[in-house]
């Protein structure tokens, strides 16, 4: 390496050329099986006479390179561009706030566009070995940012259930990416013939490496290829298989949502959201949804938070009650007479919010309502039967496809929101309690005299 060195040196002198010597470092690669007493130390390298920095990673074309095993280069890969990625997402969040972009798609879109690209730089090299991480999918560090980042965008509270809040923005983990592009770096290597080819075939019936742990991620992902063989591979044929392996497998109950036992409390929110909110339409079918059809925050906040089990209500403000669980059906209505639960569907038959509904006529002439309506009232009020089941719900709840509905049907929530707050005390799940100074005329008699004075704060 020594006489290499002094080569180069000669080479760059007759050519001409200068050779930074700051920006050139020794490291030295599988150290843990060389034998030191035999080897020659880093620190002896010099380069025209300048010993040479002797360095345990370095970074090169944005890709970190350290000693150790293919695992370890590969983790300390993924956490650079982790935190590079986080540090993105930070100075971007402020640039969104100060030119007060609000739209979820548009987030969405700026996301994909300038942070993923950040996070996912070198995935086709780092990827496998990545995937193979135990809860990549759901508990990982880089899957609870991706959820605190969707939260954030949507205003709803940590504790909303992961399923519902990806299928709502319809996203995936953030480590499918990664499984794509290892999957096209597989593609694009296996049709060449250079020294990459032959190193794949080399490294193809190998028990460690690259090759190797991209079977083992496929297989943990839930797709069927093997990668038996050094072919051209389907990706995204694979990834749908990956995909529909993630997605949450729900069996609702044939009974309503309502009609659900109060003992069946796991995945019950999930169940809810299913049968009242999810678009089961197919992709080119969907409805246009509330992410992109509204722009401000407080309208944003409040649909999400409906939608997605996160709201003001007692069915979810009512879950937890002086630290013992409370029963779905106990979580009752106390603004009517109805007795029933206060859930998201009682928010369109309570009476209390009978004003508030004549205010937005618009929104409640949805088709699926019409069967709300009591045949008995004028046509021009809006004055509603109590059965409402649960395919008209969802059918209202996925809108009209037009802005319009979505932002009525927010400010229709807001309206319900403040009448409901104005009435009941505050509940610190809903926010701030309001502190209120009392001031009294009230005097306090004292002693046998009979003399008065104001009370005092002790009083």
């Amino acid at each position: 390496m020594e006489k290499l060195l002094d080569c180069l040196c000669s080479f760059s002198k007759a050519a001409k050329l200068t050779v930074s010597v700051k920006k050139s470092e020794v490291m030295v690669f599988n150290s843990h099986i060389c034998d030191q007493t035999t080897t020659s130390q880093p620190d002896n390298f010099v380069y025209d006479g300048i010993p040479l920095v002797t360095t345990n990673s370095f970074t090169y074309l944005g890709n970190v390179l350290v000693d150790g095993d293919s695992h370890k280069r590969s983790y300390t890969a993924f956490d650079t561009m982790f935190n590079k990625a986080q540090k993105a997402y930070n100075m971007s969040y402020g640039k969104w706030q100060a030119l007060e972009i609000h739209n979820v798609n548009l987030k969405l879109h700026l996301f994909d566009s300038l942070i993923k690209p950040v996070l996912n730089f070198g995935a086709e090299i780092w990827g496998p070995a990545m995937l193979l991480q135990k809860y990549i999918t759901t508990d990982h560090a880089c899957e609870r940012w991706h959820r605190r980042v969707l939260k954030g965008m949507v205003g709803v509270s940590p504790s909303t259930t992961s399923n519902i809040l990806m299928e709502e923005l319809d996203r995936t983990p953030l480590c499918f990416d990664w499984l794509k592009l290892s999957l096209n770096f597989w593609n694009k290597i296996v049709v060449r013939e250079d020294i990459c080819n032959l190193t794949l075939s080399e490294s193809f019936s190998a028990y460690t490496g690259w090759v190797h742990d991209l079977r083992l991620a496929l297989r943990k992902l839930g797709s069927s290829h093997t990668l038996d063989s050094m072919d051209v591979v389907d990706v995204e044929m694979i990834m749908h298989e990956v995909i529909e392996s993630w997605r949450y497998k729900h069996d609702p109950p044939p009974l309503s949502v309502r009609e659900v036992p109060d003992d069946c409390r796991d995945g019950f929110k999930r169940v809810r959201y299913y049968k009242w909110f999810a678009d089961d339409n197919v992709d080119n079918a969907r409805m246009l949804p509330f992410t992109a059809a509204l722009d401000l925050p407080d309208q944003i906040r409040i649909v999400a938070q409906f939608r997605m089990g996160s709201h003001w209500l007692n069915s979810e403000t009512m879950r937890m009650t002086e630290g013992k669980h409370k029963p779905r059906s106990e979580r009752k209505c106390t603004l009517c007479k109805f007795s029933k639960p206060e859930d998201e569907m009682h928010i369109f038959e309570c009476p209390f919010y009978n004003n508030i509904r004549l205010k937005f006529q618009e929104l409640f002439q949805h088709p699926a309502l019409l069967t709300w309506r009591d045949s008995s009232a004028s046509p021009n009020l809006v004055v509603w039967n109590t059965q409402i089941c649960d395919t008209s719900m969802k059918a209202f709840m996925n809108g009209n496809n037009t802005p319009a509905f979505w932002k009525d049907l927010a400010n229709y929530l807001i309206a319900c929101r403040k009448a409901r707050e104005a009435i009941l005390p505050a509940n610190p799940r809903n926010g701030p309690l309001l502190r209120v100074r009392i001031r009294t005329r009230t005097k306090i008699k004292l002693g046998s005299r009979g003399r008065f004075r104001a009370p005092t704060t002790k009083d």
